[in-house]
């Protein structure tokens, strides 16, 4: 998708506040502008071995209809970037995929994914001609039920029902305009605290290579396989799953601060001993509570929250909020 390229640029689209926008949510369909992710277009004849080869999710497990969450990888296991992927709506035999993932991590993550794909017949590229709109509310499936094949669409996980749909600029702005009748537009960062209470994890530029899977829950939102075959970081994945004992998890949190927390923030806990900290900031927005809630990768060992604190001993105090899972 083209950085700064906007559906709701040329529709006058006037934003309410954030509470007002979660309020929305539970009354009457909404949509907004996905401007902050883009599309990552991985095709050719060796697409689907390269990727099976490549990534943490299985592929034989995509359908048209069905959108899986995945990790790439180093040797070492930790993430270097983590997507929602997808068939193309024109792939033939599973020759075409897109990986839906921030802007700011799209050149880089096809940059890591060029360094394995020098023998393989497969074509990576950032998919500059899609745009994107989000719709959350009961009637979202009814409302993409009749969308043209060229549009992809991916299923969220929420208690309402979330879709995240790319294609073409000009029908999507049709559809954007379509929608608009029946559906309220909200804010990406709406969107972005949907994600956050729904426990989605996500990788940015500060936290590449910074975090193992489980830690981020992604076993328990079906990211990895482990019965797919051998990929990048695979033995230290399935090392952890079978023989060691997870010892972070991520948590959901609220805190209180002047200014959103910035990811790969250090969060730390009470009983610290050392300069190590036990926890990092993995995604953040603000909250209608005044406030802000985050995603966080923490040690186990403070997941009473007693004493978390965020930056340092001293800074604002972390106060764990609910997941939609357990583990």
């Amino acid at each position: 998708m083209k950085q700064g390229a906007h559906i709701s640029d040329s529709t006058s689209v006037h934003f309410g506040d954030l509470k007002q926008e979660l309020a929305a949510l539970s009354t009457q369909n909404c949509m907004m502008d996905l401007s902050s992710f883009g599309l990552l277009s991985i095709s050719g004849p060796d697409a689907k071995s390269f990727l099976q080869g490549q990534i943490t999710c299985n592929i034989d497990e995509l359908t048209q209809k069905k959108s899986l969450l995945g990790a790439h990888c180093n040797l070492k296991g930790r993430m270097q970037s983590l997507f929602s992927i997808a068939v193309h709506p024109d792939n033939q035999n599973y020759s075409h995929f897109l990986l839906c993932i921030p802007t700011s991590m799209l050149t880089i993550t096809q940059n890591n994914f060029k360094k394995f794909a020098i023998f393989s017949k497969v074509e990576i590229k950032v998919a500059d001609d899609m745009v994107g709109i989000g719709l959350v509310g009961l009637e979202a499936p009814h409302l993409i039920a009749n969308i043209k094949q060229n549009i992809s669409v991916y299923h969220k996980e929420g208690a309402i029902p979330r879709y995240e749909l790319f294609g073409p600029m000009e029908e999507m702005k049709q559809l954007w305009l379509q929608w608009k009748t029946v559906c309220m537009p909200i804010s990406t960062q709406a969107s972005e605290l949907l994600d956050i209470r729904a426990g989605l994890p996500m990788v940015y530029p500060a936290t590449i290579d910074e975090i193992l899977p489980h830690h981020a829950n992604l076993s328990i939102l079906e990211g990895i396989s482990y019965n797919k075959g051998c990929y990048l970081g695979q033995e230290i994945i399935a090392r952890m799953q079978y023989r060691g004992k997870l010892k972070k998890h991520m948590y959901r949190v609220f805190v209180q601060d002047k200014s959103k927390p910035k990811i790969g923030s250090a969060v730390l806990g009470s009983t610290l001993t050392t300069n190590e900290a036990p926890g990092i900031v993995v995604r953040a927005s603000e909250s209608d509570q005044d406030g802000y809630e985050l995603l966080i990768i923490l040690d186990d060992l403070y997941q009473n929250f007693e004493n978390v604190r965020l930056y340092s001993a001293d800074g604002p105090k972390v106060l764990r909020l609910d997941l939609p899972y357990s583990w």
